[in-house]
């Protein structure tokens, strides 16, 4: 699945020494949400509740996206 390499890739600036501590603890929450609702999505019974868990994914990688730029600042 995309989310998953989205998930492995969000490391890469952690690891590459562009960003710290701040960056890598808020992607761990970030991360672990996505793969909870990957899972939750995976296991909808309902199309009405597949597209509940798929906002919520798509609400989490918004917040990914304001952690990298937050982490930039911090």
């Amino acid at each position: 699945s995309i989310f998953a390499v989205v998930v492995a890739l969000t490391t890469l600036p952690y690891v590459l020494s562009w960003l710290g501590l701040v960056y890598i603890a808020l992607v761990a929450v970030l991360d672990a949400a996505v793969a909870y609702l990957v899972y939750r999505l995976l296991r909808s019974d309902t199309p009405e509740q597949g597209r509940k868990e798929l906002r919520k994914l798509y609400l989490t990688m918004m917040l990914f996206v304001l952690a990298f730029v937050a982490s930039v600042f911090l």
